[in-house]
């Protein structure tokens, strides 16, 4: 009986998509916990954008700095049925300026804070791939540290204050729900996740006295990139 050559063509690609398969998923098979940086930038205001510039009722004006960028370090841990647990650590800075009247002269004070993110998010991949896309949901905690400030009477030359706790900070420490999308690129060695978080925290960091007229935005929208090994 004569060799069919259907036959051989049929039986070498066949091999060949298994050979590529076989590749494919052990480029795309996760480790058991990788690790990684995570940077981006703010989409919103980090206060309430209807208060700024303004002047309170005790006779304060209130404008901002906006600090957009983000960065820290991020673990993962893989789970089964495409699943895993991401805990970020985000380092952003605020900083606000307040323009006080008083007895017919002007008091500017300059005010910037540290603060740190904590996010624990389920995230769950909607399938597995060099292409998958995921969404991500879970608590998170801000903690807003001592600020900095400067302080200027008229044209005088600003003086530098030491760390002190700043007037409009009503809460060092604020939880919150964050809840997000993206999309995975790369192999096992290496992954890129570009994603949009959007967190709704649970009260304001920041008001101002004696009605909260300045105050933080409980909304953030964030994009994010995490780079994990």
């Amino acid at each position: 009986m004569r060799n069919n050559p259907n036959i051989h063509r049929i039986f070498a690609a066949s091999a060949c998509a298994l050979v590529f398969a076989c590749t494919m998923n052990a480029q795309t098979e996760e480790r058991p916990i990788s690790v990684g940086v995570i940077g981006g930038v703010g989409l919103n205001d980090p206060f309430d954008s209807r208060n700024v510039d303004i002047l309170t009722p005790s006779n304060i004006r209130y404008s901002f700095s906006n600090h957009r960028y983000i960065v820290g370090p991020m673990v993962q841990f893989n789970l089964p049925l495409h699943l895993g647990l991401e805990v970020d650590a985000l380092y952003r800075r605020y900083s606000y300026t307040s323009d006080a009247a008083p007895f017919n002269s002007i008091v500017t004070t300059k005010t910037s804070s540290n603060t740190w993110e904590f996010p624990i998010l389920l995230k769950y991949r909607v399938f597995k791939g060099p292409l998958s896309p995921f969404l991500v949901a879970g608590p998170n905690f801000r903690y807003v540290s001592e600020g900095e400030r400067s302080t200027s009477i008229l044209s005088g030359n600003p003086q530098d204050a030491p760390a002190f706790v700043p007037r409009e900070l009503k809460n060092s420490f604020a939880p919150g729900f964050s809840v997000g999308g993206g999309v995975s690129l790369g192999a096992k060695a290496l992954k890129i996740e570009p994603q949009i978080r959007y967190t709704r925290w649970g009260w304001e960091n920041f008001a101002s006295n004696p009605t909260g007229f300045f105050k933080s935005n409980q909304n953030q929208v964030d994009f994010l990139i995490n780079v994990r090994f």
